[in-house]
């Protein structure tokens, strides 16, 4: 089961394969990003020995990264034109700001946060199941402990680091709306946090069940789901 990953490209109506490109890791549990950009289309997939870069039409390989936390489950997230990817389990909880334009091995060398294609990174501080979340200027962390870490996007200053909760634990990753970032607790607390670089939660609710999926939000409806149900909250 952990041999032979590959990222592969299907014809959608026939399911035949047109392209397989091999890769030099272990399969993961995260999903893939597609960007579609002025000067080319990639699939950008985050990994544990090889996160990557690859040509859409073609399953080229663009560019690589050989570090990574094993088996990462957080999704690629792209903004300000960087790639955002994280990941945490074992020796490895990297946090990398890739521009879009990489190209080749761009692996850092020992000591260095940064190169010419990777614009920041923390070396310990990535998350092994939530996805980054990036509102405005700001990308927030936030790990299975509670702890929020809010960045700068564009540079990777730290701006704050707090905790959500006392005893909470966390598995679903955040979405944001209207100003307000919203994370679910696996106990069913969801929090209330203020956007932008004052750290303030402006409430807590509880669902009163286990939450262990992300929220979504739709045409200003916010959806969270719990073991046993599926919750709709707006202000109509």
């Amino acid at each position: 089961v952990l041999s032979f990953a590959f990222l592969a490209a299907l014809d959608i109506k026939t399911g035949k394969e047109i392209w397989r490109s091999p890769r030099e890791d272990v399969p993961t549990w995260s999903t893939p990003t597609i960007h579609v950009g002025s000067q080319r289309t990639q699939i950008i997939v985050n990994g544990f020995k090889h996160v990557g870069g690859y040509d859409f039409k073609t399953g080229k390989e663009l560019w690589k990264i050989k570090e990574g936390g094993d088996i990462p489950v957080p999704t690629p997230v792209v903004a300000h034109d960087m790639v955002f990817i994280n990941s945490a389990h074992g020796k490895l909880s990297p946090i990398y700001a890739i521009k879009l334009s990489a190209k080749g091995d761009i692996s850092l060398q020992a000591g260095n946060t940064s190169n010419e294609y990777i614009a920041w990174s923390v070396r310990r501080g990535g998350a092994y199941l939530q996805t980054p979340l990036v509102y405005g200027e700001y990308l927030y962390n936030l790990r299975g402990n509670g702890s929020l870490t809010c960045y700068r996007a564009k540079t990777g200053e730290l701006v704050y680091q707090e905790k959500l909760g006392d005893m909470a634990s966390f598995s679903a990753s955040g979405i944001a709306a209207d100003g307000k970032l919203y994370f679910s607790g696996e106990n069913g607390d969801i929090f209330v946090v203020k956007a932008g670089p004052d750290f303030e939660v402006l409430s807590t609710n509880s669902m009163q069940d286990i939450c262990m999926a992300t929220p979504a939000v739709s045409e200003g409806v916010l959806f969270f789901r719990t073991h046993h149900f599926l919750a709709a909250v707006s202000d109509q």
